[in-house]
């Protein structure tokens, strides 16, 4: 009998636990008949429908040590990104609400979690981004509003005055628009026209408008002709100069000593400079000029595309860096750095000028030193040579003095970019190899960099794109002098093969 009622009473006993530990299981997250992925964690309440405007409580239990619950929902299938909610750890496990945003309109509401441990790597999920659950978000439903055990749902969402009396928001009414209400006239007393009022009004006659007196225009006075009397060049004719007191055709000359006493030879022609000229000229002109300069280099970059891989020709002509050491890793395909086509602020430099000017040319060079180039194998002398025409007539007797010319010279024009990689780093060959091969960038997310650092991670880098070491090109010097022995100085060059324009500004004196 003994062996009888123990028996008994340990069928009994095991028959109680498992009931107990059924009861203790929290329910899944199973909306949806396709089969879900379940490993390692549990969540509840379970739903197939929610009304749209309902916030929707989730609470999960880890079966392992987790360092973090993450909780990723979209409410549109056809949408790329996912909304992100990390779970806060309670007693009762890890909590968190889906908000009324998600809910809003009829459609389909797609989750998945899963959870993390310390070194980042996935150890529990319940669904997939590309099997995720799913419920159904309709304006009425006959099931119970979401809530977590033991607790009384959220309220829905208040309706936004704009879907009032639509179905969206149903058992509502649109808003009447007020009805603006015309003021009503004061009444007034009724009163008799006297005899004056009863006459018609007569209209006062308009008052004359004042002549508009013109301005006589001014006086100009007229160029004098040959042989007229004259004080300055500037009041005889065109052609004329004023020598000895009259108008007189310039004589020709091959150099000054053809021509009157503090008279000039002018493209074969003498000229007498008046006061009023020579109060103008800054001085006898300076031959030798000392500039010092400062500028920086506009590179016109184009776009390009796995710049700090080695799959595209664009890599070919990029270099990445990290710090200031060379990237010499291995980046995911959908991520190994884009460039925006545009202009870039590339390399800037100190120059040392030195110009001869004479006439209307100018011979120069220009020596110095680049800056912000790559951290390698960039080359930061600039060797400058120039030869310039002047725009103007006597440039060195005037303040403004615009020059032209050609330009070619050894300097090279760094570029960078920012721009955004993913690093596989698993210590693992094979791994790596399949992060870096991984065309889906969902699954990149999900799979690599949700582990963590050491398996993939995003990274800053510099991609710096060096133009030719050698240029040649248009150039344009535009100088604006203080005296006959200063002046500052603008230069803008067109640095071919390469689409980049140095602009430099500096201050030059004649010697």
């Amino acid at each position: 009998m003994r062996p009888i009622l123990i028996e008994l009473l340990v069928s009994l006993i095991l028959v109680l636990v498992s009931a107990t530990a059924h009861a203790a299981k929290p329910e899944i997250i199973d909306l949806t008949e396709d089969e879900v992925e379940t490993r390692g964690m549990t969540c509840s309440p379970q739903l197939t429908e929610v009304e749209t405007r309902r916030p929707i409580p989730i609470l999960c239990k880890v079966e392992y040590e987790a360092a973090g619950v993450e909780l990723r929902y979209r409410s549109d299938a056809g949408t790329k990104k996912w909304s992100r909610i990390e779970l806060e750890q309670t007693d009762a496990g890890y909590t968190g609400t889906i908000p009324c945003a998600a809910t809003d309109t009829r459609g389909e509401l797609q989750v998945y979690v899963f959870a993390r441990n310390e070194k980042n790597k996935v150890i529990a999920r319940v669904g997939r981004f590309n099997a995720p659950l799913k419920v159904r978000l309709v304006d009425r439903s006959s099931s119970k509003p979401p809530a977590l055990p033991g607790k009384a749902a959220p309220e829905r969402c208040a309706c936004p005055p704009e879907l009032r009396g639509t179905d969206a928001c149903p058992g509502t009414k649109a808003a009447k628009a007020p009805v603006a209400k015309e003021p009503k006239p004061e009444p007034t007393a009724a009163k008799k026209p006297s005899a004056a009022e009863k006459k018609p009004a007569v209209a006062p006659a308009p008052a004359p408008k004042p002549a508009v007196v013109a301005k006589p225009a001014p006086v100009v006075p007229a160029k004098k002709a040959w042989g007229q009397s004259c004080n300055l060049t500037s009041e005889c004719q065109t052609t004329l100069e004023c020598v000895a007191g009259s108008c007189e055709t310039p004589a020709k000359c091959d150099s000054a000593a053809d021509c009157p006493v503090g008279g000039e030879c002018n493209e074969g022609l003498c000229h007498v400079p008046d006061a009023e000229e020579l109060a103008t000229r800054l001085g006898p002109p300076k031959h030798h000029w000392l500039g010092l300069h400062l500028g920086a280099d506009i590179y016109m970059m184009r776009e390009a595309a796995g710049v700090c891989g080695n799959r595209s020709e664009d890599s070919q002509n990029f270099a990445c860096f990290e710090g200031g050491g060379l990237y010499a890793g291995q980046p995911n395909v959908t991520a190994e750095g884009h460039v925006s086509s545009g202009v870039h602020l590339a390399t800037v430099r100190a120059l040392f000028s030195y110009d001869y000017m004479v006439g209307r040319l100018a011979f120069g060079a220009r020596l110095g030193w680049a800056f912000r180039g790559a951290p390698k194998d960039f080359l930061p002398l600039h060797i400058e040579a120039r030869a310039l025409y002047a725009l103007n007539k006597k440039s060195l007797d005037k303040r403004f003095q615009p020059y032209l010319g050609l330009t070619a010279g050894v300097a090279q024009v760094d570029a960078a970019a920012s721009v955004s990689i993913i690093d596989c780093t698993s210590a693992s060959v094979t791994e790596r190899q399949e992060c870096a091969t991984e065309a889906n960038p969902a699954l990149v997310n999900s799979e690599y960099l949700a582990q963590g650092p050491t398996v993939a991670v995003r990274r800053r880098l510099n991609a710096f794109h060096s133009g030719s070491a050698v240029f040649f090109g248009p150039t344009l010097m535009l100088r604006y002098a203080f005296s006959n022995e200063s002046a500052f100085v603008f230069t803008l060059n067109a640095m071919l093969p390469d689409v980049t324009l140095g602009a430099t500004v500096g201050y030059a004196i004649g010697l």
